[in-house]
């Protein structure tokens, strides 16, 4: 699970752009994804790190988005 490893580490080695060595940085990201599949983070190492929400209805696309409210429940 490369992509598992990736979200859960908490520094990555990164060699930026036309520098010899790599350093390593803090990660200070947050992933999200959706998925119409309910067994998608299912596998053998589990997914407990993982916050699935289950909707019980489409999501109204018609209206604006607060997104400083959005960013503040996050």
């Amino acid at each position: 699970p490369l992509l598992k490893n990736l979200m859960q580490a908490s520094a990555l080695n990164i060699r930026k752009a036309y520098k010899h060595s790599a350093s390593s940085l803090p990660r200070i990201a947050s992933f999200i994804g959706t998925s119409n599949r309910e067994d998608l983070l299912v596998d053998r190492t589990g997914s407990r790190r993982f916050l699935c929400v289950s909707l019980k209805h489409a999501i109204d696309c018609t209206t604006s988005v607060e997104h400083k409210q959005l960013y503040a429940q996050l």
